[in-house]
């Protein structure tokens, strides 16, 4: 900082001195003398306030000099201090990552604490601190095996995150990238998290016990990935949770067991997608879900399960959105509709095989929207509509081929709907649908179908 002082002050005394030396010059060109009368005294005084005009010339410069000078004060001072938390934050995030490498479970979770406050202050590398809380979770994992205090470690962990990105939290990490990729989880609370933002990877997840709990979670804009990820005995709960954005995909999951529960759900936008999963063991509820947009996708999943109610959309509400069951089969498992409610969803069945299991629509309500079965195959288990309502929509079965099981309308109620069953094929010796006694205008079928 001296040097600049001392370029202030040379500045400002080099000023002030050509304005004295300017003030001499004039005058010896003026030939003034000491003591000047009359005309002389006028020029003297024009003299002066050239003098006058000098000095606040030198004043001004002064000035700039001094703004120049604090302003560069100020960029050193900064900067000097930008180092210093820079080097804080750098020591304080290796003492963070030592502790959460420590071999006890109670030094561990001192360095969560830590790392979890460095990601609050430290705006800059924020990312960095979670993708090291992260890979804590990534760590090979046994519930089974683990030593004593480790699974309290990954529980607080998860909490941590999750009160960052619930809507109260004082410092957000929403929008941020969190990386669980083969993470095994046998337990966790993510319940009222935010999604809004960044990429959530659950990819080859295994869930292998406990309840993870999703529930009254928000889904806005995030893109959030189960795929490959395995459910084998826990329970995830995505209980009234909200998908209005982003997408949510557990393509090529695996559900052995447990329970994946999405009752209450409200769908109004983004993408949910099932496409590929593969179901053997485990329960999907969507039992009163509300469908008003977006898209839901089962196309290609495989159910080989025999529990009562394997995939369950009781009491759901379709008003809108598209949901996907094209080429899906279904060999052994239960997918219930029962209650349900079709006001303007698009439900698809595209080519989906029924070789197994049942498909229960009993009691639902039809009037709007479509639910698609054309090309679809029945070769085994029951697809019931005994109960419902048609009342407006579509049901086309065009293309669609009975070799097997059976379809049953009977004390179904057909007053708007068209249900065109006209273009299905019914392979020999096989039962075509059952129908009512009375079906009404909107039910074609061909007339050598018994009703």
């Amino acid at each position: 900082m001296v040097p600049l002082v001392w370029q202030a002050t040379a500045a400002v005394a080099a000023a002030l001195l050509g304005a004295a030396a300017l003030y001499l010059l004039l005058a010896w060109l003026l030939d003034l003398p000491q003591r000047p009368s009359g005309t002389q005294l006028e020029q003297q005084k024009l003299l002066a306030d050239v003098a006058k005009i000098a000095l606040g010339l030198a004043a001004g410069v002064g000035a700039a000099v001094a703004v120049i000078i604090g302003y560069r004060r100020a960029r050193v001072e900064e900067t000097a201090s930008h180092r210093d938390d820079q080097r804080l934050f750098s020591s304080r995030y290796q003492d963070a990552a030592d502790l959460l490498g420590h071999d006890k479970a109670a030094v561990r979770l001192a360095g969560i604490y830590a790392l979890s406050r460095l990601a609050d202050d430290w705006t800059q590398q924020r990312q960095q601190c979670l993708d090291v809380l992260c890979a804590h979770l990534r760590l090979p994992y046994d519930p089974q095996k683990c030593e004593p205090g480790e699974g309290e470690v990954r529980l607080t962990l998860i909490r941590l995150i999750t009160a960052h990105l619930r809507p109260e939290a004082t410092t957000s990490w929403c929008g941020h990238d969190l990386d669980f990729t083969g993470a095994v989880f046998d337990g966790g609370n993510f319940s009222r998290a935010v999604f809004s933002g960044g990429t959530v990877s659950f990819v080859g997840a295994k869930f292998v016990g406990g309840s993870v709990d999703f529930s009254s979670a928000e889904f806005s804009g995030a893109t959030v990935q189960y795929k490959g990820a395995e459910f084998s005995g826990s329970t995830v709960d995505f209980l009234q949770a909200k998908f209005s954005g982003g997408d949510v995909s557990f393509g090529s999951a695996k559900f052995s067991g447990g329970k994946v529960n999405f009752a209450g759900a409200k769908f109004s936008g983004g993408t949910l997608t099932l496409s590929e999963a593969t179901f053997s063991g485990s329960v999907v509820g969507f039992e009163f879900a509300r469908f008003s947009g977006g898209t839901i996708h089962f196309s290609g999943i495989g159910h080989s399960g025999h529990l009562a109610s394997l995939l369950g959309l009781r009491g759901s509400q379709f008003s809108g959105g598209i949901v996907r069951f094209d080429g899906a089969r279904f060999s052994g498992a239960h997918v219930h509709y029962s209650g349900a409610k079709f006001s303007g969803a698009t439900v698809r069945f595209v080519a989906t095989e029924f070789s197994g299991g049942s498909v229960g629509f009993g009691d639902a309500e039809f009037s709007g929207g479509t639910v698609d079965f054309r090309s679809a195959t029945f070769s085994g288990g029951t697809v019931d509509f005994r109960g419902a309502t048609f009342s407006g929509g579509t049901a086309p079965f065009a293309g669609a081929t009975f070799s097997g099981g059976t379809v049953d309308f009977a004390a179904s109620v057909f007053s708007g709907t068209d249900i065109d069953l006209s273009g299905a094929r019914v392979v020999a010796a096989a039962t075509p649908p059952l129908l009512p006694l009375n079906p009404g205008a909107g039910l074609k079928a061909p007339s050598t179908w018994a009703t």
